[in-house]
């Protein structure tokens, strides 16, 4: 912690700053991912704008929310919230968001990658929580992942006729992976999409 401020909260002052050292990496991703649902829900275009236009809106108060719920849990334990942009241009560790697109399913994918990026992370400071013994934190925290598991998935569906099952993903992206040479056999129809 940079600065602590005297706080109730009967948590022992090491167990404070462990927690708000784990949270503030969260409410960076999370602001970084509210700001990149705000960009696409503004500049998508394509046939299915609309829906997507509303959707990025409603993603992008859920990671409202969260950012809020973070922050004000960061503040409760004495610690300072890192959420100015410098702070989280900073501490992101997401992938950076092409702001020169405008189609409709390069930001979804966008989203949608930097969404699970987040949720893996999640799940580890989940499990950090744990082993912390802090389970007010470790609530909070399970809350938002099911909310960006929930998100991930509704943007996500979108993409289901554009993109080749997850497992190839998966393959591709795997160190030594063939680049989606084996995806591009399988399903040439999604190769010639990319």
């Amino acid at each position: 912690m940079r600065k602590t401020y005297p706080a109730a909260v009967k948590v022992s002052n090491d167990t404070k700053q462990k927690i708000v050292e784990l949270i503030n990496p969260s409410l960076a991703r999370t602001i970084d991912l509210f700001l990149e649902a705000k960009h696409a829900h503004w500049n998508s275009k394509g046939k299915q704008f609309y829906s997507l236009h509303l959707l990025f809106d409603v993603v992008a108060k859920h990671l409202r929310k969260q950012a809020d719920d973070l922050g004000e849990r960061v503040a409760s334990l004495g610690g300072v919230a890192q959420g100015t942009v410098q702070e989280v241009a900073r501490t992101t560790d997401l992938q950076p968001y092409e702001l020169g697109s405008a189609s409709v399913d390069d930001h979804v994918s966008a989203i949608v990658e930097n969404l699970a990026q987040h949720a893996s992370a999640l799940r580890k400071a989940i499990d950090r929580t744990e082993e912390i013994g802090d389970l007010a934190t470790q609530e909070i925290l399970l809350t938002h992942l099911c909310k960006v598991e929930q998100d991930t998935w509704l943007l996500e569906s979108h993409l289901a006729d554009s993109r080749p099952p997850i497992r190839e993903r998966e393959e591709r992206a795997a160190p030594g992976g063939n680049g989606g040479r084996a995806a591009a056999r399988k399903h040439p129809e999604a190769a010639a999409q990319r």
